[in-house]
């Protein structure tokens, strides 16, 4: 809505920001590495961070709270994602990989293995796209021009 951002930092923390006045409204603390993502999920009630630790978590912005800690990664992350929904996520990461998460159960969805240094957008059109430039249909988990039953 243009009124808050979210920062990630070198000491493990996101913070977000009022942007009328530059005042932190909150720091959210539970990495214990860097920060190197952050995003609002798409209603703007929460978060999802990356971080050099491994791990992915979402937060409550409303009380701050974790909601929870994604882990399943090897290597730092450097792009996390929500889905246009909000009910899932995309990370990717230094391991090679770019993980589906399941937001409502906290559970991994799917495992794209794609090269090192992996890292995922989403478009308004529900697309995903890796920095090898494969475009990816999320309502399929798929890539574009995969047949059905196969993911990356």
């Amino acid at each position: 809505d243009g009124q808050f951002a979210l920062s990630g930092s070198e000491d493990g923390t996101v913070r977000q920001w009022d942007l009328a006045t530059g005042a932190e409204i909150r720091s959210l603390q539970g990495h214990t590495r860097p920060v190197w993502s952050v995003v609002y999920s798409p209603d703007g009630q929460f978060a999802l961070s990356g971080s050099e630790d491994g791990t992915v978590r979402q937060w409550d912005l409303a009380t701050g709270a974790e909601i929870r800690s994604l882990q399943g990664h090897t290597r730092p992350v450097w792009s996390v994602v929500y889905s246009p929904d909000g009910q899932f996520a995309l990370s990717g990461s230094e391991d090679g990989t770019v993980r589906q998460w399941d937001l409502t159960t906290g559970t991994l969805r799917a495992i794209h293995y794609l090269l090192p240094d992996a890292w995922a957008m989403c478009d308004a059109q529900h697309r995903l796209l890796n920095q090898g430039g494969k475009l990816w249909k999320y309502a399929t988990v798929r890539t574009a021009d995969e047949p059905a039953g196969r993911a990356g």
